[in-house]
C-alpha cells in the first residue's frame, strides 16, 4: 500500500507540524522523494527520530543538506554505516565534533576515504583513539597529509601496524619527527617498505634506538641511502644482526666511514656477502684492525679486487692465514705492490699455488727476497711463466736450491737469459734432468762460462738438441773435456758451426770418433786449422766423404802428416782440387802411394807444381798411374 506521504508537496512537508514529523511511519519516511527530503526545515528535521531517520535508504540520505545535517542532535545520528558511506564531502562537514566524537565504531567503519579527506581539522580531532583503531587500512590512507599531521598522541599511538603499514608516501611525508618518535615499537612493525623509503632524512633520525630493532627486515629495505647515513650512532648500534644481514647493496654503500667503523663486532659478523661487496674503499678504509680480523672467509670472498686493493698495509697485516686462503685468484690481483710487499710469512704461506700462480707482474716485483724464499714448495710449483719472468735477479737469486726443483716446467720456461746468468752454483746444480731439458735455447744461451763447467753430467745428458743450439761460441768453448766426451751425437748436432768453431784443440782431441763422425756438413766447415789438426788419425779416419768434401782449405792445412796418411782410398777420393790445391807441400809429401793412384784428373790438376816437386819417385809413379 503506497504511503498517502507521497502526494504530498514540499511546501507541504516543510509546513507540517511536530507532532505529524513524529507521526511518520518509517513506511513514510522510506517513501519521501528528493525535494519532499529537501523541504524539511531545520526544526522538522529536530523532531525526527533516529529510527525515523534510520529507514531513509542510501539515495535518499544523499537529498540531506550540510544545514540539515548539522540541525540534528547527537542522538538522532544513529544512521547505518551504509547511510553514512553513501554521504558526499560537503554532507560530512554538517556533522558537529561531538557527532563524530558519537559515531559508533559500526558507523566509523562506514566512512569512505574520501568522506575521511572531507572533513575538517575540528572533525578529525573529535575521533577517539577507540574510533581511530577501527578504521580499516582503506580509511586510514583516506586521510590528508594535513589530517594525518594533525592527529594528536592518543589518536595516533590508536594506529595498529597494519594501519601504519597502509599509510602513503605523502602521509608518511607529512609526519612530524615527534610524531614518529611515539610511534611504539608494536607500531613501527607496520612499516613497509615503501613507507620507510618515503621518509625524510629527517624523519629517519627520529626513530629511536628502541624502534628501530623492532622495524621489520622486509621494511627496513625501504631505508634510502641517505637515510641510512642519517643513521646515529645509537640507532646504527641499535640494528640487530639480521636487519644488519639483509641490508640492500646500496644501503651499506649508504653507510659513512664513520658509521662503518662504529660498527660492533655482531653487527659486522652480520654482513652478507653481497653487503661486503657493497664497501667502498672509503668505508673499507674506516674499518679496524680488529674488525678486519673479524671478517669470515664468506665474506672475505664478497670483497671485491678493488676494495682488497684499497685496504691500508695495517689493515693487511689484520688478515689471517684463514681468511689469506679464503681469496679467490680475482681477489688476489687486487692487491697492490705495498699490500704484497707487506704479507708476513704466515699469510704468504698460507695461499695456495693457483692463488701463487694468479700475482700479477707488479705483485710479484713487490716481493721480497725473504718473501720469496718462504714459499712452500706446493707455491713454487704455482709460479707461472709471466710471473718468473717479472722476477729481478735478486728475486731469482733468492730462490733456495730446495725450491729451484719443485719449479714447474711451464714456470721456468719464464725465466730470462739474464736471470739465468744469475743463478748460484747450487742454484744450477739443483735444476732437475727434466727442468735441463726443457730448456729453450735463450736459456741455455743465458748461461755464463762458468756455469757451463759446472753442470753434471747428468744435466749435460738432459740438453736437447734444440737447446744445444744456444749454446754461443764462448759457451762451446768453457766445456771441459769430459763434458765435450759426454756429449751424445744428437747433441753434438745441435751445436752451431760458431761453437763448433769455438773448440780448442784439446776440446776436439776429447771428441769420441762417432762424435766427430756426428758433425754435419755445416759443422765440419766451421773447423779451424788449429781444430783440424787437434784430429787424430782414427778421428779423421771417422769422418765421412760428406764432411771430408766441406772441409775448409784452411781446415786442410791443419791436418798433420798422419792425419793425411790415415786418409782412405774413399776419403781422398772425396777431396776437391781446391783442398788438394790447399795441402803444405809437407801434406803433399805424406800422401801414400795408394792415396795417389785413387786420384782423378780433376783432382790431380789442384796438386800444386810445388807439391808435385817434393813428391818421391814411387809418389809419383803412383800419381803417374
Amino acid at each position: 500500500m503506497t504511503s498517502p506521504i507521497t502526494s504530498y508537496s514540499p511546501a507541504q512537508i516543510a509546513g507540517l507540524s511536530r507532532q505529524e514529523l513524529e507521526s511518520l511511519t518509517r513506511a513514510d519516511m522510506a517513501a519521501l522523494n528528493f525535494s519532499q527530503i529537501k523541504a524539511l526545515t531545520e526544526t522538522g528535521i529536530e523532531a525526527l527520530a533516529g529510527t525515523q531517520l534510520q529507514a531513509l535508504s542510501t539515495k535518499q540520505v544523499t537529498a540531506l543538506a550540510a544545514t540539515q545535517i548539522r540541525a540534528l542532535t547527537t542522538s538522532q545520528i544513529v544512521f547505518s554505516a551504509a547511510q553514512l558511506a553513501a554521504f558526499n564531502g560537503a554532507q560530512v562537514r554538517g556533522f558537529e565534533a561531538e557527532d563524530i566524537a558519537a559515531f559508533s565504531l559500526t558507523q566509523i567503519k562506514g566512512l569512505t576515504a574520501v568522506e575521511l579527506a572531507a572533513m575538517t581539522s575540528d572533525q578529525i580531532d573529535a575521533f577517539s583513539a577507540t574510533q581511530i583503531a577501527a578504521m580499516s587500512v582503506t580509511q586510514v590512507r583516506g586521510f590528508t597529509a594535513t589530517e594525518i599531521a594533525g592527529l594528536d598522541d592518543d589518536q595516533f599511538a590508536a594506529l595498529s601496524a597494519s594501519q601504519v603499514g597502509a599509510l602513503t608516501p605523502t602521509q608518511i611525508k607529512a609526519l612530524s619527527s615527534t610524531q614518529i618518535a611515539a610511534l611504539s615499537t608494536t607500531q613501527v612493525k607496520g612499516f613497509t617498505p615503501a613507507g620507510l623509503g618515503a621518509m625524510t632524512t629527517t624523519q629517519v633520525s627520529a626513530l629511536t634506538p628502541e624502534q628501530i630493532p623492532a622495524l621489520s627486515v622486509g621494511g627496513l629495505l625501504g631505508v634510502t641511502a641517505a637515510g641510512i647515513a642519517s643513521l646515529s650512532s645509537e640507532q646504527l648500534g641499535a640494528l640487530t644482526p639480521t636487519q644488519i644481514g639483509r641490508l640492500s647493496f646500496q644501503q651499506v654503500r649508504g653507510l659513512t666511514a664513520t658509521q662503518v667503523s662504529g660498527l660492533a663486532d655482531t653487527q659486522l659478523a652480520a654482513l652478507a656477502p653481497i653487503g661486503v661487496s657493497a664497501l667502498t674503499a672509503s668505508q673499507l678504509a674506516a674499518l679496524s684492525q680488529e674488525q678486519v680480523a673479524a671478517l669470515s672467509t664468506t665474506q672475505i670472498k664478497g670483497l671485491t679486487p678493488a676494495a682488497l686493493g684499497a685496504l691500508s698495509v695495517d689493515q693487511i697485516d689484520a688478515l689471517s692465514a684463514t681468511q689469506m686462503s679464503a681469496l679467490s685468484v680475482t681477489q688476489i690481483r687486487g692487491f697492490d705492490a705495498a699490500d704484497t710487499a707487506s704479507l708476513d710469512a704466515v699469510q704468504l704461506r698460507a695461499l695456495s699455488s693457483l692463488q701463487m700462480g694468479a700475482f700479477t707482474a707488479s705483485q710479484i716485483r713487490a716481493l721480497s727476497a725473504e718473501q720469496i724464499g718462504s714459499l712452500s714448495a706446493t707455491q713454487i710449483k704455482g709460479l707461472t711463466a709471466a710471473e718468473m719472468t717479472a722476477m729481478t735477479a735478486t728475486q731469482v737469486g733468492a730462490l733456495t736450491p730446495e725450491q729451484i726443483p719443485e719449479l714447474t716446467v711451464a714456470g721456468l720456461s719464464g725465466l730470462t737469459a739474464i736471470n739465468m746468468a744469475g743463478l748460484s752454483a747450487e742454484q744450477l746444480g739443483a735444476l732437475t734432468v727434466t727442468q735441463v731439458g726443457q730448456l729453450a735455447p735463450m736459456q741455455v744461451r743465458g748461461l755464463s762460462a762458468t756455469q757451463i763447467p759446472a753442470l753434471a753430467d747428468t744435466q749435460l745428458a738432459a740438453l736437447t738438441a734444440t737447446g744445444m743450439t744456444g749454446l754461443t761460441a764462448t759457451q762451446a768453448a768453457a766445456f771441459t773435456e769430459s763434458q765435450i766426451a759426454a756429449l751424445s751425437t744428437t747433441q753434438i748436432k745441435g751445436l752451431s758451426a760458431a761453437a763448433v768453431g769455438a773448440l780448442s784443440d784439446t776440446q776436439i782431441e776429447a771428441m769420441s770418433v762417432s762424435q766427430v763422425a756426428a758433425l754435419t756438413a755445416t759443422q765440419v766447415r766451421g773447423l779451424t786449422a788449429t781444430e783440424a789438426g787437434a784430429l787424430s788419425p782414427e778421428q779423421v779416419a771417422a769422418l765421412s766423404n760428406v764432411q771430408i768434401a766441406n772441409l775448409s782449405a784452411t781446415a786442410i792445412t791443419g791436418l798433420t802428416a798422419d792425419d793425411i796418411g790415415a786418409l782412405t782410398t774413399t776419403q781422398v777420393r772425396a777431396l776437391t782440387a781446391v783442398q788438394l790445391g790447399g795441402l803444405t807441400t809437407t801434406q803433399a809429401a805424406s800422401l801414400q802411394t795408394t792415396q795417389l793412384s785413387v786420384l782423378s784428373a780433376l783432382q790431380m790438376k789442384g796438386i800444386a807444381a810445388s807439391d808435385l816437386a817434393a813428391l818421391s819417385a814411387d809418389q809419383l809413379a803412383a800419381f803417374a798411374a
